[in-house]
């Protein structure tokens, strides 16, 4: 194991007397990244040639001894000099990860140092539609880590407005005991009023269509 290790601290110092301008600068041997969340990548143009203007864009490669375990980042522009990456939850261990740094044109690997990536354990929070998917059977040979939360570099204040809404029912007014009393007794009046022409007509008409004929009839008989 420990060869293994050797081979690959060779291969990274390799790539950098060959004229690798990238250079690490996080993580480093000391570095402890957290899963399930987003960590930073650093590095420096160490003045080699080509530069790193010269270079196209790059991928990131996650490796766990000498397996590739995911993809973090692909297309990253050398110049930026930091990309943001988030660890999935499933891949925090105790065993050492290293970084790659792969460059398409011209053709370079480079290297970072072995560091430590803490498990879901140490973290806090809740998975957030975070994916990582992975090819292979019993160990994550390979696979690439998205998440749909952007890095933050701090928290939001949210501030919560609660509407309060009344309703209300407009309804007419009861009328007075006064007004009512005076329209009660208008009513009554005009019925009483009715009454009593009703009872002056049918005298008036008893008379004339009842009286007056029986009276005739009556000067007529004698």
């Amino acid at each position: 194991m420990k060869l293994v290790c050797l081979i690959i601290a060779s291969l990274s110092l390799l790539c950098t007397l060959s004229g690798a301008s990238l250079y690490p600068t996080q993580p480093i041997a000391k570095t402890i990244f957290r899963a399930g969340t987003w960590n930073s990548i650093t590095w420096i143009d160490s003045g080699e040639t080509p530069k790193l203007n010269e270079h196209s864009n790059f991928e990131i490669h996650l490796w766990n001894r000498t397996n590739q375990v995911a993809v973090l980042a692909t297309n990253v522009s050398a110049l930026q000099m930091r990309q943001e990456v988030f660890i999935h939850k499933k891949l925090g261990s105790n065993t050492p990860y290293t970084l790659r740094f792969k460059f398409e044109n011209p053709p370079e690997t480079v290297y970072s140092a072995d560091f430590t990536i803490v498990g879901l354990s140490d973290v806090t929070g809740e998975d957030s539609g975070d994916s990582c998917s992975f090819s292979g059977s019993s160990t994550l040979t390979s696979g690439t880590c998205t998440s749909a939360t952007p890095p933050v570099s701090g928290m939001n204040d949210i501030v919560t407005v609660t509407m309060e809404i009344q309703s209300s029912s407009i309804s007419a007014p009861f009328p007075e005991s006064t007004s009512e009393s005076e329209t009660l007794g208008a009513i009554a009046n005009a019925a009483s009023n009715t009454r009593r022409h009703s009872r002056k007509f049918n005298l008036q008409f008893n008379i004339v269509f009842v009286f007056f004929p029986a009276l005739f009839g009556l000067t007529l008989a004698l």
